[in-house]
């Protein structure tokens, strides 16, 4: 069985809706959303390896920073400007946890993945998205 990076979205957006007020879903929603984007720009501008170790992280990121932002859609601009806050949050999430969380945090987390997502695929805008049910802001379209 696959999964897409859309599905690891969605599994942030679900965790954030069933558990609300819970830190440690917090933080894996923040985890969650970091890999969505993460997945979406490797499978998308990648070479079929790109998850492999060592630095497979660099990679997908310089491989996104490379791309000449004259010649960039939207989605590649909105992963530029928000894969490496969610890098730096994911890691903050994953691997600090004497450091306190709070949900803006999270809902932060999920509105930047969606800027990407929407900017992939303008339809998802069209309808009423979960993440604006998850967290209770209204979804901005870039």
């Amino acid at each position: 069985m696959t999964t897409s990076p859309f599905e690891i979205f969605g599994v942030a957006v679900a965790l954030m809706e069933a558990r609300p007020n819970d830190q440690a879903a917090w933080r894996s929603v923040i985890s969650r959303c970091y890999y969505s984007v993460y997945h979406l720009v490797g499978v998308q501008i990648c070479p079929s390896d790109y998850t492999k170790p060592p630095q497979s992280h660099l990679f997908v990121k310089q491989t996104l920073q490379s791309l000449p932002p004259a010649t960039a859609e939207q989605w590649i601009l909105m992963a530029k400007r928000w894969l490496p806050t969610l890098k730096t949050a994911r890691e903050d999430a994953d691997y600090d946890l004497a450091k306190p969380y709070a949900r803006q945090n999270a809902e932060d987390a999920l509105q930047q993945a969606l800027a990407v997502f929407v900017a992939f695929d303008p339809s998802l805008s069209a309808a009423e998205h979960p993440v604006t049910r998850a967290t209770g802001s209204p979804r901005r379209k870039k």
